[in-house]
């Protein structure tokens, strides 16, 4: 992923509001008011407490890019999708080991297009998509087994009782379609190798119709994931039954996305026919990403043809959400320190985790005093700071 289109897409935040038409959240729609004023956000609305781990820079634990951020026990892993690289760092920032290797070996990862934990057994998946396997980890780093898959999938997490869900990002998957669509999510019991079709999406829509470049599966402590769909808007809340419930996010565009998905189905487009701002780009306000924790779902959307960027925050319990809008600019303002708002990337439990990046904190004017010293000796091509942001009810 593109770090500063992340940076971007990820705070531009406006603080507004948005309400719900359904408080029964088996089946829920949320309006989001789409045309509400531009205004800063305060990171204190989101956070309680900020901590900054500074990972340690070695020829050995030099991160690329960093694609996902995962606590793990009292450590955390790294993975970077552009290395190959799945790195464990201790929760000091002290560089312990890498996982698994890059090869064509049994026990290796030809590539890696995912990684989930299962926090309680202490195992690591990876998916690799390009062998149709699953190699499974111990916190160790050694070698366990691996789970060979009949589809194509694109994400992976990891939910209680043995279950992993995959995203599968429109691929065919015909062997598990049904009445004329397929599954964007299968459910496979590790213990017996049954798969259930889950979210069911038209056949007549192709892989290369759907611009989706950020992560659309976000799990929540190894016990339930969140997935939407891209096109919809639609969030859908997983459990290790499957679908709990579901989320629509509602941007007073419905007409609009039904009219486009209709098109999709009838005509066979290219990647360069919607790519944002084309013709055949999607003209409506799409969701980009989603985190979601205990206390609330933290989702971006984007409208492509206006440049409005939205970020809010969802509580699934109470129904509260602070709604934030910006076009082109960074509003959001950081008052619990002096430095820059960080980039979010995943979440566990309680908290939001992100990275700054060595050249947001060198290249800021405005840090006067570095109170927690990540700026002593920090050059540009170090490791970036993680960020544990602890998470408070809304």
């Amino acid at each position: 992923m593109n770090k500063i289109l992340i940076f971007l897409l990820g705070f531009l935040l406006l603080l507004h509001s948005c309400t719900i038409e359904n408080k029964d959240l088996a089946s829920a729609s949320l309006f989001v008011d789409a045309d509400c004023e531009v205004k800063n956000l305060r990171m204190s609305d989101l956070y309680s407490e900020l901590r900054y781990i500074r990972l340690e820079t070695s020829p050995e634990s030099l991160i690329s890019q960093v694609y996902k951020i995962i606590p793990f026990a009292d450590r955390f892993l790294v993975v970077d999708r552009e290395s190959g690289k799945i790195f464990l760092f201790g929760i000091d920032g002290q560089f312990i080991s890498t996982i698994g290797n890059k090869g064509d070996g049994p026990e290796d990862f030809v590539g890696i297009s995912d990684v989930t934990t299962d926090p309680l057994n202490n195992r690591i998946f990876v998916l690799d998509s390009s062998r149709k396997q699953v190699q499974v980890y111990g916190a160790d780093g050694l070698y366990h087994e691996h789970i060979s898959i009949d589809f194509v999938a694109h994400e992976l997490e990891y939910l209680d009782k043995n279950m992993l869900l995959f995203y599968c990002d429109y691929s065919a998957n015909k062997k598990y379609s049904r009445d004329g669509a397929r599954p964007n999510v299968l459910l496979l019991d590790i213990e017996d190798g049954v798969i259930v079709g889950e979210s069911y999406v038209s056949d007549g829509i192709s892989f290369g119709e759907v611009s989706s470049p950020f992560s659309s599966l976000c799990g929540m402590n190894g016990k339930k994931a969140v997935s939407f769909d891209v096109l919809t808007n639609q969030l859908s809340f997983f459990g290790s039954k499957g679908v709990e419930s579901v989320l629509a996010v509602d941007f007073g565009e419905c007409d609009k996305v039904k009219e486009y998905v209709e098109m999709l189905q009838k005509e066979q487009l290219s990647a360069m026919d919607i790519v944002p701002g084309s013709a055949k780009s999607q003209p409506y306000t799409m969701l980009i990403s989603c985190l979601a924790n205990k206390n609330y779902c933290l989702m971006n959307a984007m409208n492509y043809s206006t440049g409005a960027v939205y970020q809010f925050a969802y509580s699934v319990e109470t129904g509260t959400c602070l709604l934030g809008k910006g076009k082109r600019n960074l509003p959001i303002t950081n008052d619990m320190d002096e430095y820059p708002p960080f980039i979010p990337y995943s979440s566990s439990e309680d908290c939001i985790c992100g990275i700054l990046e060595p050249y947001m904190l060198l290249g800021d004017k405005n840090i006067i005093e570095d109170v927690n010293g990540l700026m002593v000796g920090l050059k540009e091509d170090d490791n970036p700071i993680v960020v544990m942001a602890k998470t408070k009810p809304i």
